[in-house]
């Protein structure tokens, strides 16, 4: 064989295994379609919540939390599971002076963790002076993706707002 034919033969071989290559799918952006779909789960996910709370439509926010979670609240011990929760809500819901505002300041979701922050503002009675009370504050939610695919709060902690001087 001349050598003329052997590198004819070479360059043929390189030809078709680059029309093979061109005919492989390219890779998808599939991880980037999955973050983009996370994050606006968690956003969904933390704006139901809210306007649950601030609605009074407590099943909504009692559904955002998964059955670990903990929930922090100022001058309270902190709240571990669902059923512990849910019974802050109940409470929270009987009660004609209780009101919430909340506004999320940011949101970030990473593969399987999230967490978001904000501010809220909250109007309550107190239990030991019967006297309406109103507060202002800081939050951080803590969520994580479950094993079916949804996103649960598994922390949720307010921190009031200090005050001045």
């Amino acid at each position: 064989m001349n050598k003329s034919v052997l590198l004819a033969a070479v360059m043929l071989s390189g030809a078709l295994g680059a029309c093979d290559r061109s005919t492989t799918p390219v890779a998808t952006d599939a991880p980037a379609a999955t973050a983009a779909a996370d994050t606006e789960a968690v956003k969904k996910l933390e704006t139901d919540f809210l306007s649950g709370i601030e609605t009074k439509q407590f099943e909504v926010a009692k559904a955002a939390y998964a059955a670990d979670a903990v929930m922090v609240l100022p001058g309270d011990a902190p709240y571990q599971g669902t059923a512990a929760i849910a019974a802050s809500y109940d409470k929270f819901a009987k009660d004609p002076a209780g009101k919430f505002d909340a506004t999320n300041q940011s949101t970030t979701v990473g593969t399987d963790m999230a967490y978001s922050q904000g501010t809220y503002t909250v109007s309550y009675t107190n239990d030991k002076t019967k006297q309406v009370e109103s507060g202002q504050g800081y939050y951080v939610m803590i969520y994580k993706k479950q094993a079916d695919g949804t996103w649960k709060i598994v922390q949720d902690v307010s921190s009031p707002t200090p005050k001045a001087g």
